[in-house]
């Protein structure tokens, strides 16, 4: 894994995927990171 991978992994490890999403979602990402939903558990 290269440094800057590690870097970004560091500086997320202490937010929930939902805090993640919701940023994602106000920076105007809405569609990123969607899992299908034909996908069930």
């Amino acid at each position: 894994m290269k440094a800057e991978e590690k870097e970004l992994l560091k500086l997320f490890e202490p937010l929930r995927v939902a805090d993640v999403r919701d940023g994602m979602d106000w920076m105007g990402y809405h569609h990123y990171g969607t899992l299908s939903h034909q996908i069930r558990p």
